[in-house]
């Protein structure tokens, strides 16, 4: 329940920070016709396997596992930590911190199903 409470803002400020990231410097030309490769109609998603929330009075930690496919294939995985604190109008979010997946750092398996 959590995890659909926290995506909303998560979601938002991905959205927010990828526009930004593509606009154009202003004192930056950019070519008359850049190259541009496109993927076609991939779908992107992310699941999450498995998480787990402790909380104590009006903070809440949240661990999360995640898994991100393309077109069906999953082609990274890793562990999202979010920590939330109550307030009069709701939880809000004070901290969200993603670690991915690697060869040196494989999940630890109480994070997998």
């Amino acid at each position: 329940m959590l995890r659909t409470l926290f995506s909303a803002p998560i979601l938002a400020g991905a959205l927010a920070g990828s526009v930004m990231a593509q606009a154009p410097d202003a004192g930056c030309a950019l070519p008359s016709e850049p190259e541009v490769k496109a993927r076609g109609h991939a779908l992107l998603e992310e699941k999450q396997p498995k998480f787990h929330i402790e909380r104590f009075g009006n903070i809440a930690h949240l661990w999360s596992s995640y898994g991100l496919h393309s077109d069906g294939k999953q082609v990274a995985r890793g562990i999202n930590s979010i920590e939330a604190v109550k307030e009069t109008g709701g939880w809000r979010v004070t901290s969200i911190v993603v670690q991915a997946e690697s060869a040196t750092m494989p999940l630890p398996k109480k994070y997998l199903p």
